[in-house]
Protein backbone atom coordinates (compact mmCIF):
# COMPACT_ATOMS: atom_id res chain seq x y z
CA UNK A 1 0.00 0.00 0.00
CA UNK A 2 1.32 3.29 -0.87
CA UNK A 3 2.02 5.81 1.54
CA UNK A 4 1.10 9.15 1.36
CA UNK A 5 3.37 12.08 2.59
CA UNK A 6 0.95 13.64 5.00
CA UNK A 7 -0.31 10.14 6.16
CA UNK A 8 3.37 9.26 6.96
CA UNK A 9 3.89 12.51 8.90
CA UNK A 10 0.70 11.44 10.73
CA UNK A 11 2.22 8.34 11.73
CA UNK A 12 5.30 10.27 13.01
CA UNK A 13 3.59 12.13 14.68
CA UNK A 14 1.28 9.54 16.49
CA UNK A 15 4.34 7.51 17.08
CA UNK A 16 6.49 10.66 18.54
CA UNK A 17 3.53 11.71 21.11
CA UNK A 18 3.14 7.92 21.93
CA UNK A 19 6.66 7.96 23.56
CA UNK A 20 6.49 10.88 24.80
CA UNK A 21 3.20 9.87 26.82
CA UNK A 22 5.09 6.36 27.59
CA UNK A 23 7.53 8.41 28.58
CA UNK A 24 5.96 11.10 30.86
CA UNK A 25 6.91 13.97 29.20
CA UNK A 26 4.18 16.87 29.67
CA UNK A 27 3.32 18.19 26.20
CA UNK A 28 2.16 21.98 26.22
CA UNK A 29 -1.52 22.33 25.12
CA UNK A 30 -1.20 18.30 25.05
CA UNK A 31 -5.12 18.49 26.42
CA UNK A 32 -6.42 20.61 23.71
CA UNK A 33 -10.20 19.28 22.37
CA UNK A 34 -8.51 17.78 19.31
CA UNK A 35 -5.47 16.38 21.00
CA UNK A 36 -7.35 14.84 23.75
CA UNK A 37 -8.97 12.58 21.36
CA UNK A 38 -5.48 11.39 20.21
CA UNK A 39 -4.39 10.56 23.45
CA UNK A 40 -7.01 7.71 23.79
CA UNK A 41 -5.61 6.72 20.31
CA UNK A 42 -1.94 6.61 21.59
CA UNK A 43 -3.25 4.50 25.04
CA UNK A 44 -4.96 2.08 22.04
CA UNK A 45 -1.79 1.72 19.85
CA UNK A 46 0.42 1.31 23.02
CA UNK A 47 -1.75 -1.40 24.39
CA UNK A 48 -2.11 -2.58 28.24
CA UNK A 49 1.07 -2.71 30.25
CA UNK A 50 2.50 -4.53 33.27
CA UNK A 51 0.60 -2.43 36.34
CA UNK A 52 2.74 -1.17 38.81
CA UNK A 53 3.65 -3.89 41.51
CA UNK A 54 2.80 -2.07 44.57
CA UNK A 55 -0.43 -1.07 43.76
CA UNK A 56 -2.91 -3.60 44.58
CA UNK A 57 -7.44 -3.07 44.32
CA UNK A 58 -9.19 -4.15 47.58
CA UNK A 59 -12.44 -4.56 45.31
CA UNK A 60 -15.99 -3.79 46.52
CA UNK A 61 -17.51 -5.85 44.03
CA UNK A 62 -20.45 -8.25 43.53
CA UNK A 63 -18.98 -10.94 45.22
CA UNK A 64 -18.33 -8.96 48.55
CA UNK A 65 -22.33 -8.41 48.99
CA UNK A 66 -23.31 -11.76 48.40
CA UNK A 67 -20.54 -13.52 50.64
CA UNK A 68 -21.36 -10.39 53.47
CA UNK A 69 -25.13 -10.78 52.91
CA UNK A 70 -25.05 -7.11 53.42
CA UNK A 71 -26.40 -4.11 51.90
CA UNK A 72 -24.80 -0.89 51.14
CA UNK A 73 -23.79 0.84 52.97
CA UNK A 74 -21.81 -1.12 55.07
CA UNK A 75 -21.47 -1.09 58.61
CA UNK A 76 -18.44 1.42 59.39
CA UNK A 77 -17.02 -1.37 61.99
CA UNK A 78 -16.72 -3.44 59.04
CA UNK A 79 -14.17 -0.34 57.23
CA UNK A 80 -12.41 -0.68 60.20
CA UNK A 81 -12.01 -4.26 60.25
CA UNK A 82 -10.54 -3.69 56.27
CA UNK A 83 -8.17 -1.30 57.05
CA UNK A 84 -7.11 -2.89 60.55
CA UNK A 85 -6.07 -6.47 58.72
CA UNK A 86 -4.47 -4.45 55.35
CA UNK A 87 -2.00 -2.58 57.95
CA UNK A 88 -1.90 -5.86 60.01
CA UNK A 89 -1.08 -7.53 56.50
CA UNK A 90 2.27 -5.12 55.98
CA UNK A 91 -0.04 -2.66 53.82
CA UNK A 92 2.35 0.12 53.52
CA UNK A 93 -0.23 2.51 52.65
CA UNK A 94 -4.25 1.75 52.95
CA UNK A 95 -6.03 4.26 50.31
CA UNK A 96 -9.85 4.11 51.25
CA UNK A 97 -11.57 5.60 48.37
CA UNK A 98 -15.13 5.67 50.29
CA UNK A 99 -16.98 8.64 51.45
CA UNK A 100 -17.49 9.22 55.53
CA UNK A 101 -18.75 12.45 55.84
CA UNK A 102 -21.37 11.55 58.11
CA UNK A 103 -22.30 9.94 61.05
CA UNK A 104 -23.92 6.57 60.67
CA UNK A 105 -26.52 5.02 62.75
CA UNK A 106 -23.90 3.30 64.85
CA UNK A 107 -21.76 6.20 66.99
CA UNK A 108 -19.59 2.94 68.03
CA UNK A 109 -19.27 1.63 64.68
CA UNK A 110 -18.01 4.98 63.57
CA UNK A 111 -15.85 5.56 66.67
CA UNK A 112 -14.17 2.28 65.23
CA UNK A 113 -13.54 3.99 62.16
CA UNK A 114 -11.91 6.85 63.10
CA UNK A 115 -9.99 5.04 65.63
CA UNK A 116 -8.40 2.85 62.29
CA UNK A 117 -7.96 5.70 59.98
CA UNK A 118 -6.10 7.23 63.00
CA UNK A 119 -2.40 6.19 61.32
CA UNK A 120 -0.27 7.91 59.12
CA UNK A 121 -0.23 5.09 56.69
CA UNK A 122 -3.99 5.43 56.34
CA UNK A 123 -5.35 8.06 53.71
CA UNK A 124 -9.68 8.44 53.35
CA UNK A 125 -10.28 9.85 50.00
CA UNK A 126 -13.45 12.51 50.52
CA UNK A 127 -15.72 14.17 46.74
CA UNK A 128 -17.03 16.55 49.20
CA UNK A 129 -15.57 20.37 50.65
CA UNK A 130 -16.94 22.41 53.08
CA UNK A 131 -17.21 26.16 53.03
CA UNK A 132 -13.83 26.63 54.79
CA UNK A 133 -12.13 24.23 52.09
CA UNK A 134 -11.80 21.51 54.20
CA UNK A 135 -13.07 18.18 52.86
CA UNK A 136 -16.21 16.72 54.05
CA UNK A 137 -14.97 13.63 56.33
CA UNK A 138 -16.66 12.10 59.85
CA UNK A 139 -15.11 14.33 62.72
CA UNK A 140 -13.86 16.54 60.68
CA UNK A 141 -10.25 17.04 58.73
CA UNK A 142 -8.63 18.56 61.72
CA UNK A 143 -9.57 16.16 64.11
CA UNK A 144 -8.31 13.16 61.57
CA UNK A 145 -5.20 15.30 61.07
CA UNK A 146 -4.35 15.37 64.44
CA UNK A 147 -5.24 11.88 65.18
CA UNK A 148 -2.45 10.86 62.39
CA UNK A 149 -4.79 10.11 59.68
CA UNK A 150 -4.75 11.82 56.35
CA UNK A 151 -7.53 12.71 53.72
CA UNK A 152 -7.16 13.37 49.89
CA UNK A 153 -9.34 14.73 47.44
CA UNK A 154 -10.76 11.58 45.50
CA UNK A 155 -11.96 13.26 42.05
CA UNK A 156 -10.38 14.12 38.77
CA UNK A 157 -10.27 16.72 36.15
CA UNK A 158 -13.46 15.68 33.98
CA UNK A 159 -12.40 17.13 29.94
CA UNK A 160 -15.40 18.57 27.74
CA UNK A 161 -16.02 15.04 26.44
CA UNK A 162 -16.89 13.87 29.70
CA UNK A 163 -13.20 11.74 29.75
CA UNK A 164 -10.96 11.65 32.49
CA UNK A 165 -7.23 12.04 31.69
CA UNK A 166 -5.54 14.23 34.04
CA UNK A 167 -4.40 14.51 37.42
CA UNK A 168 -4.30 17.92 39.71
CA UNK A 169 -2.29 17.00 41.98
CA UNK A 170 -3.63 19.36 44.79
CA UNK A 171 -7.36 20.52 44.95
CA UNK A 172 -6.55 23.89 46.97
CA UNK A 173 -4.29 24.69 49.90
CA UNK A 174 -6.35 22.09 52.03
CA UNK A 175 -6.53 19.10 50.27
CA UNK A 176 -4.05 17.24 48.68
CA UNK A 177 -5.28 15.08 45.13
CA UNK A 178 -5.84 11.42 47.23
CA UNK A 179 -4.04 9.38 44.23
CA UNK A 180 -1.01 11.77 45.17
CA UNK A 181 -1.09 11.41 48.89
CA UNK A 182 -1.47 7.98 48.67
CA UNK A 183 1.53 7.42 46.33
CA UNK A 184 3.70 9.94 48.12
CA UNK A 185 3.94 12.34 45.31
CA UNK A 186 4.34 16.22 45.34
CA UNK A 187 1.47 18.05 45.77
CA UNK A 188 2.73 21.53 44.22
CA UNK A 189 3.66 19.59 40.92
CA UNK A 190 1.92 20.54 37.87
CA UNK A 191 -0.98 19.04 35.98
CA UNK A 192 -0.04 16.19 34.29
CA UNK A 193 -1.62 13.58 31.57
CA UNK A 194 -2.34 9.85 33.85
CA UNK A 195 -0.23 7.57 32.37
CA UNK A 196 -3.16 4.26 32.61
CA UNK A 197 -1.16 0.83 31.93
CA UNK A 198 -4.49 -0.34 30.76
CA UNK A 199 -8.23 -0.58 31.06
CA UNK A 200 -10.66 -1.44 33.89
CA UNK A 201 -9.08 -4.89 35.35
CA UNK A 202 -5.29 -4.62 34.54
CA UNK A 203 -4.27 -3.51 38.04
CA UNK A 204 -4.67 -6.69 40.16
CA UNK A 205 -7.62 -6.93 43.15
CA UNK A 206 -8.66 -8.75 45.66
CA UNK A 207 -12.10 -9.12 47.25
CA UNK A 208 -12.87 -6.44 50.25
CA UNK A 209 -15.04 -9.74 51.14
CA UNK A 210 -11.29 -11.70 51.57
CA UNK A 211 -10.37 -8.75 53.49
CA UNK A 212 -12.78 -8.56 55.77
CA UNK A 213 -13.02 -12.36 56.50
CA UNK A 214 -9.16 -12.50 56.69
CA UNK A 215 -9.27 -15.03 54.03
CA UNK A 216 -6.56 -13.27 51.90
CA UNK A 217 -2.76 -14.36 50.98
CA UNK A 218 -1.14 -10.88 53.16
CA UNK A 219 1.90 -11.20 50.53
CA UNK A 220 -0.05 -10.18 47.72
CA UNK A 221 -0.72 -6.88 50.01
CA UNK A 222 2.62 -6.19 52.46
CA UNK A 223 4.86 -3.48 51.40
CA UNK A 224 2.09 -2.27 48.59
CA UNK A 225 -0.34 0.39 48.11
CA UNK A 226 -3.75 -1.40 48.62
CA UNK A 227 -6.34 1.33 47.55
CA UNK A 228 -10.13 0.02 48.62
CA UNK A 229 -13.09 1.21 46.37
CA UNK A 230 -16.13 0.14 44.81
CA UNK A 231 -15.77 -1.96 41.39
CA UNK A 232 -19.55 -3.32 41.87
CA UNK A 233 -21.80 -1.64 39.27
CA UNK A 234 -24.61 -1.23 41.43
CA UNK A 235 -22.57 1.30 43.15
CA UNK A 236 -22.06 3.48 40.04
CA UNK A 237 -18.52 4.39 40.31
CA UNK A 238 -17.26 4.10 37.18
CA UNK A 239 -16.28 6.73 34.68
CA UNK A 240 -14.66 7.30 30.87
CA UNK A 241 -11.26 7.32 30.84
CA UNK A 242 -8.26 7.78 27.95
CA UNK A 243 -7.73 4.08 28.90
CA UNK A 244 -11.05 2.98 26.94
CA UNK A 245 -14.51 1.89 28.36
CA UNK A 246 -15.75 2.69 31.59
CA UNK A 247 -13.29 2.20 34.70
CA UNK A 248 -13.47 1.39 38.59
Amino acid sequence: MRVTPSRALRTLAVAAVAAAVAGGVAVAGLFGELESKTVDERFALRGTQPPPRDVVVVAIDPASFRRLKLQWPFPRALHARAIERLLAAGARTVAYDVQFSEPSASARGDRALLRAAADPRVVLGTAEARPDGEGAVLGGQPRLERSGGRLGWALFPVDSDGVMRRLQPRYDARLTQFAVLAAGGDPDAPERPIDFPGPDGTVPSISFADVVNGTFDPRRVAGRIAVVGATAPSLQDVHATAAGGLMS
